[in-house]
């Protein structure tokens, strides 16, 4: 009746930093029990959110191994013993939730068969995983491409006002005379030359820029692992 009331008077957040305190030496036994006690009337779709939430926290720091015992021992109990396959799969989604490609499949190569989770919903969770990390690192690569395309541009763009500069700065030194001086107003540098030279380096620091080849890459083996 204590645990009971515990879990229904109490915010999540102080559940989880009181039993977080109270399990630091039990067997991994003791634990399912005593969780199973406290999430007891937690049988609706927001039980199942909160009881993966508390053992998200509950096991964060451990390895692996331990964290897929708990979770066959939680899944193979009240109330997921008789439930559905779907809420066993939300409880589960739920507690892996933002988990990438490695650290799931690990987790479902220790998961024991007393879980009962259907081996399609493993894949199609692991596609999932798979496909948010490629998301993830091509938008980081693009991003890196992008910074280093702004990078030249702006460095191309210094040395060509820098080379500007001292021509104006050496014609205005070396002559006095004034009809040089307003010609030298009205002149203008060859652009087109300029933007040839830029265009060029541009287009050789594209072909050696090496993170253009580690997306290219990456890409290959991501074609690689899905085709």
């Amino acid at each position: 009746m204590y645990l009971h009331r515990i879990a229904n008077e109490y915010p999540l957040v102080r559940i989880i930093n009181a039993l977080k305190w109270l399990i630091s030496d039990w067997r991994l036994e003791s634990i399912s029990t005593l969780v199973r006690y406290v999430t007891v009337d937690w049988c609706d779709e927001v039980g199942d959110l909160r009881r993966a939430h508390l053992l998200r926290h509950l096991t964060n720091s451990w390895a692996t191994q331990y964290t897929t015992t708990l979770i066959t021992m939680v899944l193979s109990s009240a109330p997921y013993a008789s439930a559905t396959h779907l809420q066993r799969e939300r409880f589960l989604r739920a507690f892996t939730k933002d988990w990438d490609f490695s650290k799931l499949s690990e987790f479902f190569m220790y998961l024991q068969s007393p879980a009962n989770i259907d081996y399609k919903v493993k894949c199609v969770m692991l596609q999932e995983a798979a496909r948010r990390e490629r998301e993830t690192l091509g938008a980081k690569l693009y991003h890196r491409k992008k910074q280093t395309e702004e990078e030249e541009e702006k460095l191309g763009e210094g040395e060509t006002e820098i080379d500007d500069g001292n021509r104006r700065h050496h014609r205005r030194t070396s002559s006095n005379d004034v009809n040089d001086i307003k010609r030298l107003r009205l002149s203008t540098p060859d652009l087109d030359h300029v933007e040839g030279l830029q265009e060029a380096n541009v287009d050789s620091s594209s072909t050696n820029n090496p993170h253009l080849h580690l997306r290219s890459y990456q890409q290959q083996q991501w074609q690689l692992f899905y085709y």
